[in-house]
């Protein structure tokens, strides 16, 4: 039996973090476990055995004897909230009553001096009303705390397989369940008149455990076969079902009861499927500790990008510790409020790239972190605007002509007058580059600081001449095919953008530190230091030299214009 007494709906939306206790060693099948309002007192009934007693939270135990020194077939125990009143069911035997915390015991026969097939009892709140269940026979209710007791029939005046009984606080709302069909039903008039509500299909059940919260509201079913290990709970007084969790995951059990204490700070669940390592008792402290809020999703905004990636700070959990599959759950929307068109994934690590493609226009995303017991943080959000791809364009020459191109190469249509723009610090490097080249004669021009054709030829006629590569870019020891080469490769790839990884993206900080675009002044990123990360200093680099160089627009993002850019710098 599984009773949910005074829980709140979070102790079902979250969980329990869990500790073994086991009264008598490794040993015996715990077929019904139960535990007073605030979890102070503990009983534990032992299938073909005893039954055992604890009155510090499962600290120590001690057996208790309802029908004197002998074994009997406990099949279900209960407890009042104060732990006072405890009603034990024995099979083919007798009900067994304690209004003194287990101290001492009285027979109570609802239906004569016989011994019968009793599989199930449960109480109110204060040990008033109670309710027990013959297996394959009769129900009965007493509301004098087992002074007298009356026979109800929630299917009539026919034997049933009876096998779980639940109250609510007062008694008023009653629950009973079958175990041929999987049927329950429900009073909510303390037994006068009864229908049927039904949980999800699932025709391989057992219904070994059922338990209610105080009003009704709270319905759990617990299936004690090994092969499924299933909690089905409604909210709703039994008319909608969802499936849930068991306390314990890891190894499928046999569930013979759970029980929650009235406060919901602590569970008792106990297993009892007859094999090696099966049977236990497990000890819940309930946690509702939610984890901390994972860190604003970022991805560069504006861009092209159409599949963009975000990337988020972890969360933390300090109780059961995060989800150890999926622990981020997110959506995407273009509805800021997140009320239509909600998108949404799961992820194990705090990163995420768009499969589906974006349109343009703002796009807002959400996430939040789950622990291992379904506690939920608050969600971060933030936003990316997507926009349409550019279109590169460029003059040639006298034709005055557009041309829409990645690569952009030094034919007749570019007159000896184009000109790469250029910054104040590349200038000052250019015009030493034309001093040397007509130093060793192959220009003929002053000294402009201009990259135009008439350098650029110079440049391609020395290394034709000498069959050298190393004409540099004066104060950054690269060469200039080098560059020529790194700036080709980049426009045949892809685009690049905040985030990203991979050898393309530490060409691009080549070049710009290269360039006078410098990442860092030392250590990663600085020159002869790229890496394979584009972060937020390679984002800022970029962005000034599109600044500087009138590309537009200037976000750090690198698409064709800046391509196109590079190609002309270097001389391609």
């Amino acid at each position: 039996m599984v009773l949910f007494a005074s829980l709140p709906l979070s102790v079902l939306a979250s969980g329990f973090v869990w500790t073994e206790t086991q009264p008598l060693g490794d040993t015996d099948q715990w077929w019904h476990v139960t535990l007073s309002l605030d979890g102070q007192y503990m009983v534990g009934a032992v299938e073909e055995g005893r039954m055992y007693y604890s009155s510090n939270r499962g600290g120590s135990w001690a057996e208790t004897q309802p029908a004197g020194n002998t074994t009997k077939d406990w099949r279900d125990v209960n407890i009042s909230d104060n732990g006072s009143v405890i009603l034990a069911a024995s099979y083919i035997g007798r009900l067994y009553l304690s209004t003194t915390s287990a101290s001492t015991w009285v027979e109570t026969q609802p239906s004569g001096n016989s011994d019968r097939t009793w599989i199930a009892v449960d109480m109110s709140n204060n040990g008033q009303v109670l309710m027990a269940a013959q297996y394959n026979n009769r129900l009965y209710v007493s509301t004098t705390t087992g002074a007298t007791w009356s026979e109800v029939r929630p299917a009539g005046d026919i034997d049933k397989s009876w096998f779980n009984v639940a109250t609510n606080d007062d008694g008023s709302i009653l629950i009973a369940g079958t175990i041929n069909g999987s049927t329950l039903y429900r009073s909510t008039n303390g037994g006068v008149t009864w229908e049927e509500i039904q949980p999800i299909s699932h025709p391989s059940a057992y219904w070994q455990g059922l338990g209610m919260s105080n009003d009704g509201s709270i319905i759990a079913l617990a299936d004690g076969t090994t092969s499924v290990d299933d909690l089905h709970v409604s909210h709703d007084g039994g008319d909608n079902w969802e499936l849930q969790y068991m306390p314990v995951t890891g190894t499928q059990r046999s569930w013979r009861e759970v029980h929650v204490s009235g406060n919901g700070d602590y569970a008792l669940a106990g297993s009892g499927d007859g094999v090696t390592g099966g049977d236990r008792i497990f000890i819940g402290t309930f946690d509702d500790t939610n984890p901390s809020t994972p860190g604003v999703p970022e991805t560069s905004s504006p861009t092209e990008n159409t599949t963009p990636s975000w990337t988020w700070s972890s969360s933390t959990d300090s109780a059961a510790g995060l989800s150890s599959t999926s622990p981020y759950y997110f959506e995407w929307s273009t509805d800021s409020n997140f009320a239509s068109g909600v998108n949404n994934a799961t992820t194990a690590i705090p990163t995420f790239t768009h499969v589906s493609t974006l349109t343009s226009g703002t796009w807002y995303f959400r996430v939040r972190a789950s622990d291992a017991v379904n506690n939920y943080s608050s969600y971060a959000t933030g936003s990316v605007t997507i926009t349409e791809p550019e279109t590169t364009s460029s003059g040639g020459g006298s034709s005055g002509g557009r041309r829409n191109k990645s690569v952009i190469s030094n034919t007749e249509e570019d007159s000896e007058n184009s000109v790469v723009s250029t910054s104040s610090t590349q200038n000052q490097l250019i015009a030493k580059l034309q001093d040397i080249l007509r130093g060793l004669g192959f220009y003929k021009g002053s000294s402009t600081g201009l990259l135009d054709q008439v350098t650029i030829a110079a440049v391609q006629a020395f290394l034709e001449k000498s069959g050298r590569e190393d004409i540099i870019y004066p104060k950054y020891n690269i060469t200039t095919s080098k560059l020529g080469d790194l700036a080709r490769s980049l426009s045949l790839g892809r685009d690049l953008y905040l985030g990203m990884t991979g050898e393309d993206v530490r060409s691009l900080q080549v070049l710009l530190n290269s360039l006078g675009y410098q990442i860092a002044e030392n250590g990663i990123g600085s020159l002869g230091n790229e890496s394979t990360y584009f972060g937020q200093f390679t984002e800022l680099a970029l962005r000034k030299l599109q600044i500087e160089n009138s590309i537009t627009p200037a976000l750090g993002y690198f698409g064709p214009r800046s391509k196109t850019y590079l190609l002309r710098a270097t001389g391609q």
